[in-house]
């Protein structure tokens, strides 16, 4: 049944606001809280952000009053300040600037198109919302919950929801009332059929306190200029709408809140138009005249806004590369590859079986290197969900890309029981003793660290040996990233180690060491056991991780150090990446590190092994940011000498943030966040609905510029127990369900330590979650970035995690070496098809001012072409992206450009060394003794 009801006289509100005026209180409460969001809640938007939505919505709401109501006094706009500040907390976007204004837009547009006898009949933020996730849903979401704050939320509800019951004068309690009961009858009945998937009591208190429906109950719902003012209109409107949201919820809508008051709204607008129609069929059309005109000025605005948003933002470049990747098989290849589906799933504490999907998704790495010497790129593999005899494999590489296992019996047996050494996770390459032979370090996850010298000068043939003992590491952690680096220029590299999960769980009133794979209890009397709190404890800012481990290259051995000491750092981030680069070109290699679901690090080093934080002001700052980094990419991106940082994230219907792009503009100390600046949007690398994971900066078609390769995909269930071997992604209905799902998780959390405890996380066994995504290859065009994976030949479709970019036949071109989760390994051979030139270096530091791999130290070469100075600058780096190690040598494109080249190398940071280069071959440069 169609609630209408009579209303009161039309007030236009076209003056300034008295004290007594309604709206005013809900105008200092909003801001009060954007206010604390910006600044202290983690709201993930900026100052700048808010005040364009609001200026916008106010603008254009006085514009358009002055167009369509000029008999009207002259508006003064507070029910856009309204408009704006709500929809600058519930609208969710990627961090682009102008993006804002299309919700805005839509809302105030409303207010003088969807009208009734000269009245809105929508809640202009409720249209703005609903008809921007119906048009816009890749691009606009509604805000995650997790950055409402939990319990502060809840007293945030309380204060709003009494000061509208019995001190503001709307004139709407019945509808608050009989809304919230309506709903809750809802959700006693969502909570009872999701019991088995999300705590009842869960469900209720996240649900309430959850921003969507917060604003929707006291901004939205309840709008004196557009809900009903009868007690009876009032309950029947709360009704209906509260069963489109049932019925929306059980065909697995998202934000069905809004979708469900928008439904109720067309409806209601199509029935008063019809129903006056049909009385006054004459008087209609006149009116249909003024709404014609309307219109026909709004859908000018809107194309005025597509085509400069079109020439201004979003890519309209469409290039045919100059290269193509070619799949080479792994059979041909010579990778063998057991798989072995749900070893490790079973094996895993029954405390902890609901987090298994979310603890084993990561883990399948690359490392490459010259271990043998003879020229050529080798490749050693961590497989966390394969076969125990296929967890580690080291392959040499034989040339024309075909490569042969070399068995490391010692470190296949090490990893056969996950039990008693965790799962290898990762691994570098690295000459820590500056013997000339690369080194190798393991990660590993619920187990420590493991150390493997290359023994190869003093055996006379390859050999790797364990060490760790030696090395007298016994720090173990959850770890997926390491890196490292020369911290206080002694000429020998040390490492840092990021951990995911704390490595140390309280168990009673002692700490032990993390290991999933073993029953965890709670005390030694406890029958039932208990899980550990050692998931995130937050969404947005988690602050319960493993943190960063610090190890220092002392006298042939690693030494632990006070890493709060050194790193500046208090808190204990989810760490997943660690970049090393010189950012503000000081001749020191900094570091920055990408933390899911917190805030990431960048550390400036002070010039005495010590480093400091940059960190904003704001939410959305550099080291404010609430993204979920999963990958750093480090490298002069546009040839400015400055080193630019590419994070990976994740850009999904629940969390439409996306990829960051931090241009470096010159930062030179701690204090110029300001010059740090994301521009992932305006560069069209933002990675649209994707959950992404590593990715790699090469010039692939050898133009001069770094190219982006970016994979993607979550979670399969190829390796569960449950006998599927492929996800039905193409089921639009099963996609929805299992998103739904994971939403409703995320909308419940309220309580940090509910949230840390792996038996209330939601099991995903069995189940696909934004599986099967395609690898991205984003070409660099200098002003942009454009997609050509199909183009290029990488159309593949998986769960992939790293990519590294490896010259595998010595001819200048990047292959690409990309891990995938739940399948094999994949090599793409690159077919640079165009006479683009290239030269190619190869440094070796002296091993006493400079470290042996010249990890720091910085190459550039300068040449005219066409009448303009071309500048290039790389530097060597040990890793480069998430789950993968790429090739340490240093390949510069030169287009067409043929002439003669030079580069001049400063070695780690320090001395500089001009040298000729040779085209196309890669110059082995060796730092002299004395430099």
């Amino acid at each position: 049944m169609m609630i209408i009801s009579k209303r009161s006289p039309l007030t236009t509100w076209t003056s300034f606001p008295s004290l007594s005026d309604p709206r005013l209180p809900f105008v200092l409460i909003l801001i009060a809280y954007v206010t604390l969001g910006v600044t202290f809640l983690g709201f993930n938007r900026t100052p700048m952000q808010v005040l364009l939505m609001t200026g916008a919505a106010m603008g254009l709401d006085a514009v358009l009053h002055h167009l369509f109501r000029r008999q009207d006094p002259p508006l003064f706009p507070l029910s856009a300040v309204i408009t704006g500040l709500g929809l600058s907390i519930l609208a969710n976007f990627s961090h682009g600037f102008w993006l804002p204004l299309i919700p805005v837009f839509l809302a105030i547009s409303s207010k003088y198109l969807l009208t009734y006898r000269g009245r809105h009949l929508f809640n202009p933020s409720l249209f703005g919302l609903a008809f921007s996730l119906l048009l816009f849903g890749g691009l606009i979401s509604v805000s995650p919950p997790q950055q409402w704050g939990g319990s502060l939320a809840i007293v945030i509800f309380i204060v709003t929801a009494a000061l509208s019951l019995f001190v503001f004068k709307i004139k709407r309690g019945i509808l608050i009332v009989s809304f919230i009961a309506f709903y809750l009858i809802e959700i006693g009945l969502r909570a009872w059929i999701l019991k088995d998937f999300i705590a009842p009591e869960t469900l209720l208190l996240g649900s309430v306190t959850s921003p969507e429906f917060y604003l929707f109950t006291f901004f939205m719902l309840t709008d004196p200029a557009t809900s009903p003012s009868t007690p009876k209109a009032q309950i029947g409107t709360a009704g209906v709408i509260v069963v489109i949201d049932a019925v929306l919820q059980f065909h697995s809508v998202l934000f069905s809140l809004f979708l469900a008051a928008f439904i109720y709204g067309c409806a209601r607008l199509a029935w008063l138009h019809f129903s006056a129609w049909r009385e006054k069929p004459g008087v209609r059309m006149e009116e249909l005249r003024r709404w014609a005109y309307r219109a026909a000025v709004i859908a000018c605005a809107a194309g005025l806004g597509l085509f400069a948003y079109r020439q201004l933002i979003e890519d309209g470049d469409r290039v045919k590369p100059e290269f193509r990747f070619t799949r080479i098989s792994n059979e041909d290849a010579g990778i063998h590859y057991v798989g072995s589906p749900g070893k490790a799933f079973s094996q895993i504490d029954p405390h902890l079986a609901s987090a298994a999907s979310w603890l084993l998704p990561l883990g399948d790495a690359v490392a490459t290197a010259d271990v043998d010497g003879d020229g050529l790129q080798d490749i050693f593999l961590t497989n966390v969900l394969k076969g125990a005899e296929d967890r580690v494999a080291l392959y040499l590489n034989k040339g024309d890309y075909r490569f042969e296992r070399f068995a490391i019996p010692e470190l296949t047996a090490l990893f056969a029981d996950p039990a008693d050494h965790g799962l290898p996770t990762g691994a570098l390459f690295f000459d820590w003793n500056n013997d000339g032979a690369p080194d190798l370090v393991v990660l590993v996850s619920w187990g420590k660290t493991r150390f493997f010298e290359n023994q190869s000068r003093k055996a006379g043939k390859l050999r790797f040996v364990d060490v760790t003992d030696e090395m007298q590491v016994d720090a173990g952690g959850n770890s997926y990233t390491a890196n490292a680096l020369d911290m206080t220029h002694s000429g020998k590299l040390d490492l840092v180690v990021g951990h995911f999960t704390d490595a140390w769980v309280q168990r009673g009133a002692e700490r032990v060491p993390q290991n999933i794979f073993k029953p965890f209890l709670a005390n030694e009397n406890s029958e039932g056991g208990s899980a550990p709190k050692n998931m995130p404890n937050s969404y947005s800012d988690a602050d319960n991780g493993g943190g960063l481990t610090v190890y220092r290259n002392i006298d042939g051995r690693f030494v632990k150090a006070n890493e709060e000491k050194i790193l500046g750092l208090r808190e204990k981030r989810f760490a997943l990446s660690i970049g090393t680069g010189d950012l503000n070109n000081d001749g020191w290699t900094d570091l920055y590190v990408a933390n899911d679901v917190g805030p990431d690090h960048l550390l400036l080093s002070q010039k005495d092994g010590s480093f400091l934080p940059m960190q904003g002001r704001f939410t959305g700052d550099l080291g404010r940011d609430t993204y979920h980094g999963m990958n750093v990419s480090v490298g002069d991106l546009f040839n400015t000498g400055n080193q630019d940082i590419y994070v990976s994230n994740v850009h999904k219907p629940f969390s439409r943030e996306g990829s960051i792009l931090w241009v470096n503009d010159g930062i030179r100390t701690v204090s110029d966040v300001g010059k740090m600046n994301d521009r992932a949007w305006r560069m069209d690398l933002i990675n649209k609905d994707a959950w992404g994971w590593g990715a790699a900066f090469g010039d692939l078609d050898r133009d001069g510029r770094l190219d982006v390769v970016q994979a993607n995909g979550f979670i399969s269930n190829k390796y569960s127990q449950s006998g599927q071997t492929q996800c039905p992604d193409q089921e639009e209905s099963y996609r929805r369900h299992v998103e739904y799902m994971h939403h409703q998780f995320m909308g419940t959390v309220v309580n940090r330590d509910m949230l840390s405890r792996g038996d209330n996380w939601p099991d995903m066994g069995g189940e696909c979650l934004f599986a099967n995504e395609p690898l991205r290859v984003f070409l660099n065009r200098g002003r942009h970035f454009v997609e050509v994976a199909n183009e290029a030949g990488m159309a593949e479709l998986g769960e992939a995690r790293g990519i590294a970019l490896v010259d595998l036949q010595n001819q200048g071109k990047l292959d690409a070496i990309v891990t995938n989760q739940y399948g094999p390994v994949s090599i793409y051979k690159n077919e640079v098809k165009g006479a683009n030139g290239w030269v190619g270096l190869q440094l070796e530091g002296n091993g006493r001012s400079c470290n042996r791999d010249a990890a720091g130290s910085r190459v550039t070469i300068q040449y005219t072409f066409d009448g303009k100075v071309v500048h290039q600058m790389r530097e060597v780096q040990i890793v480069n992206g998430f789950a993968a190690q790429s090739d340490r040598r240093i390949l510069f494109g030169l287009g067409r450009y043929s002439g003669d080249i030079s580069a001049t190398i400063s070695w780690c940071g320090q001395a500089q060394q001009q040298v000729p280069l040779v085209r196309s071959v890669y110059t082995r440069v060796v730092q002299p003794p004395d430099f």
